[in-house]
């Protein structure tokens, strides 16, 4: 962001961010831990504080010395989002459920769920393809997959899907609780091209209509529910925070669902909160790729054109996280492709960090769009002022090494950079393109995903995983 200084902070969504802050945050812990002075409780995630003060007097005194202690480690108190309870019963009510939402979510998982559970039949070709020692028929078929369930509008990401079937296929007691008062699908047999998607999406529909009816129902719900708790979040008057929160709640929900179910009905609205109030999503970068998976291109491309002259606080990282998401498009544009192009040269850092990553990501289809003037551009940004930081020339190095490797043999490169040597060695071994064509690691799946190792019963018993 433009306010922080080069080199400060952690990036956004670091697997180590958690580890970081409880070693930056230390001070902080241990001055109002156990033993302090006002006799509170204490309860910090990440960076996220709850002080339950039992001496009201006190009150004035502790906001200002949490003020003092964090100012004395470079940081400040986010005014916007403090929040001060004067009773119990006003903290608990703000936190507890809405009766609405657990049942919409209990009737979510019920219908979701059965396209992860599948029927014996599809089980057996899993579990069959996770015991080969080369993974990739398992990836073939999660890809496969993954590809029917969109026809039926269901839009998942392959790791995503590879983790939840996994979690049932090794595991009946699972499947069991989960399949009460339920029957599985009746799935028809997984084609083996994908020609045949008309097929398998009349056939699933027809043999399960009573799901279809089901999900349809649950999803415009979901779709009123998010259109129409925007509407009033924004007609709410600014003082009433409790009334705000609880929209606040039902527009996230209801967007965490439909991103699986689809939001074409609500893009438009969504698109306006990304615009006008970001954070009411929480995670604006989820809600972009969202969009652009989805094929909404006119909000994508109005979101990164209503970031793309103003200079507050989130532009640059709306500008960033929409860069990202035009990687996901099902298709690309000219006019697109000149954008990224024109981000991946001449924006800020971390705009032409995202850019550069998605002209890479898309180097499968590159070529067609990729003009003489564009290789240059790249060239000038390379060798030109301000000097790319080594991330950012190795994915310069990447872009010219997808176009011709003869344009960086000559390019004098730090051998003691891991970074820089690996990215010439790619391409000089003209292997750019494989960046983006594995999944997973195997070893994830083998070590890290759940449901292994419980029993089976009836005719799909359970055989030990081959490592």
């Amino acid at each position: 962001m433009n306010e922080h200084d080069l080199g400060s902070g952690v990036t956004q969504g670091h697997i180590g961010s958690g580890f970081y802050a409880n070693v930056y945050l230390t001070s902080i812990d241990m001055r109002f831990g156990s033993n302090n002075e006002w006799g509170l409780k204490f309860f910090r995630y990440v960076d996220d504080m709850i002080i339950v003060i039992p001496d009201p007097e006190d009150e004035k005194d502790v906001l200002e010395q949490l003020k003092k202690e964090l100012q004395e480690i470079g940081l400040e108190l986010n005014e916007d989002k403090t929040e001060i309870f004067h009773s119990v019963s006003d903290f608990l009510e703000i936190c507890s459920e809405d009766e609405d939402l657990t049942n919409l979510g209990n009737e979510f998982q019920g219908i979701i769920n059965l396209l992860w559970i599948m029927n014996s039949d599809y089980r057996t070709a899993f579990k069959s393809a996770y015991r080969k020692e080369d993974d990739k028929l398992w990836w073939h078929l999660v890809e496969q997959y993954q590809y029917y369930l969109q026809s039926l509008k269901i839009y998942i990401h392959t790791p995503d899907l590879s983790r939840r079937i996994h979690s049932y296929i090794f595991n009946s007691k699972k499947r069991l609780k989960d399949l009460k008062e339920k029957q599985e699908l009746n799935l028809p047999s997984l084609p083996d091209e994908h020609q045949d998607i008309i097929n398998w999406k009349e056939n699933f529909e027809n043999a399960n209509l009573n799901w279809k009816n089901s999900k349809d129902s649950l999803r415009a719900k979901l779709v009123s529910m998010f259109c129409e708790s925007w509407e009033n979040l924004q007609a709410l008057a600014p003082n009433d925070v409790k009334t705000a929160r609880n929209l606040q709640t039902r527009i996230r929900f209801a967007l965490n669902k439909l991103s699986l179910l689809g939001i074409t009905e609500i893009s438009k609205y969504l698109a306006d909160i990304l615009c006008q109030s970001p954070w009411t999503v929480r995670e604006p970068l989820q809600a972009v790729e969202s969009l652009a998976r989805q094929g909404c291109l006119s909000e994508v491309i109005g979101i990164l054109a209503y970031y793309q002259h103003t200079s507050y606080p989130m532009s640059e990282y709306m500008r960033s996280v929409t860069l990202r998401a035009l990687r996901f498009l099902p298709e690309m544009e000219v006019f697109i492709w000149e954008k990224i192009v024109e981000f991946a040269t001449i924006g800020t850092l971390v705009e032409r960090l995202m850019a550069t990553e998605t002209w890479i990501a898309l180097g499968y289809i590159s070529e067609q769009f990729v003009e003489p003037h564009h290789i240059d551009a790249v060239l000038v940004a390379l060798h030109g002022e301000p000097k790319p930081t080594p991330r950012l020339k190795k994915n310069y190095l990447l872009i010219l090494g997808l176009h011709d490797s003869q344009l960086i043999k000559n390019e004098p490169i730090n051998t003691q950079d891991y970074l820089l040597d690996e990215a010439r060695n790619l391409v000089l071994e003209e292997s750019v393109g494989d960046l983006f064509s594995y999944q997973e690691p195997q070893i994830i799946r083998e070590k890290y995903y759940s449901g292994k190792g419980q029993s089976e019963i009836g005719d799909e018993v359970d055989y030990p995983v081959l490592r």
